[in-house]
């Protein structure tokens, strides 16, 4: 069962806008947070195209 600290994380996470990403390396299509680390999920490359 969530609790009110799970529900404001879930919340919070809801309002950030993602990104519709692509990897440059593998072709990789993903959402990402906007955050300026992003890597790849399936090659942990970080040359990564972002919409």
């Amino acid at each position: 069962m969530a609790n009110v600290r799970d529900e404001f994380k879930i919340n919070a996470l809801r309002d950030v806008g993602m990104y519709e990403c692509v990897c440059l390396e593998c072709g990789n299509k993903f959402k990402g947070l906007p955050v300026d680390n992003i890597e790849c999920p399936a090659c942990r490359s970080r040359n990564i195209s972002r919409k």
